[in-house]
């Protein structure tokens, strides 16, 4: 069981919002009218149930403000578009100090936003409910949007589970087993416990070369696996593309 959350910051007038949805589908917004508020609330997310975090982050954008003839206008969306870069970067960042699991996505690859009637059908279809006395009615843009975020952290989940089930089996080797091994290797190799880095690669090149392929391999499968597009291909057709 998991507590999705979904982070949009900012640095404005009427602060950020992030979403909290629960293992029993309860859905709780928060607000911070200021973004140390929202740094000192992080350090209390422990309370929640296996926290995973999706933060929307501006900084993995490169386009930072849109054309336009006016000079002023453009300098003020630029200076804009800067604080919400640095709110976003520092924001994640501070939740993986944290020792939280948290991913981060760029606004394209979030996606276009939803309006307040798709967001209720969408939360009712669903079968989540708002925390008690919470006033659907009044619902804003940046809760609608830290919702989605969650939703998609969710997602993150599914697929990177998929990927790691699917892989387990093509290759014949649990987690477990492999933690094991590499164990049983820090017992025996005299290189290891001398520390000995020359005399280790002298003996061990071939795995080196093995293993640092293997570390390519799953980097890539690891980034690819959260497009929609790849995940839906790779828990149908996976093991076919790797015997391939």
């Amino acid at each position: 069981m998991n507590t999705f959350i979904g982070v949009d910051p900012a640095l404005r007038i009427n602060g950020m919002a992030a979403c909290f949805i629960s293992p029993n589908k309860e859905v709780k917004f928060t607000k911070y009218k200021r973004f140390v508020n929202f740094i000192l609330d992080v350090q209390t997310w422990n309370q929640y149930i296996n926290p995973v975090i999706l933060v929307e982050d501006s900084s993995l954008q490169n386009v930072t403000f849109r054309s336009s003839i006016n000079r002023a206008i453009l300098s003020r969306m630029s200076r804009n578009a800067g604080m919400n870069q640095a709110s976003s970067r520092i924001a994640y960042e501070w939740i993986k100090e944290n020792q939280f699991k948290a991913y981060n996505i760029s606004p394209e690859q979030k996606g276009r936003k939803w309006t307040k009637d798709i967001f209720l059908k969408i939360f009712e279809r669903e079968g989540y409910k708002f925390k008690p006395h919470f006033k659907s009615n009044k619902i804003s843009q940046d809760e609608i949007d830290c919702f989605t975020l969650a939703l998609q952290a969710k997602n993150y989940i599914k697929y990177e589970q998929a990927f790691i089930d699917n892989l387990t089996g093509m290759i014949g080797i649990n987690p477990s087993n492999v933690q094991n091994s590499f164990d049983e290797f820090t017992l025996l190799s005299s290189s290891y416990k001398k520390l000995d880095l020359v005399e280790w690669f002298t003996h061990h090149w071939r795995t080196i070369d093995s293993w640092a392929i293997g570390v390519g391999l799953l980097t890539t499968f690891s980034a690819l696996v959260y497009f929609k597009e790849f995940a839906a291909t790779w828990e149908q057709e996976g093991k076919m593309l790797i015997l391939s």
